[in-house]
């Protein structure tokens, strides 16, 4: 592939050749619900996880789309007394 891969116009990038067939994906599952928080999902998929790798002839079971929580900080600059310097 190598070799190959030098005649190839610029800007193509290189073939990736997967030989861990482990790593072959069988089947793809959602977890969805309207009722219950991101992390909530996410602590159910690992529980899922957990269970799916103890089925005889499953080999690897990876979570993948969990979303990171994240908590976003609005600060009113006016409401604070305007913007101040600290050392």
């Amino acid at each position: 592939m190598g070799d190959a891969a030098r005649l190839f116009p610029p800007g193509v990038v290189s073939p990736f050749v997967n030989d861990d067939f482990g790593d072959v994906f069988g089947f793809f599952f959602a977890i969805s619900g309207d009722s219950f928080s991101n992390p909530e999902l996410v602590r159910y998929a690992e529980q899922l996880r957990r269970e799916l790798v103890l089925v005889p002839g499953v080999g690897k079971v990876a979570i993948g789309g969990a979303i990171p929580q994240q908590i976003n900080i609005d600060i009113s600059l006016p409401k604070m007394g305007g913007p101040r310097h600290y050392p």
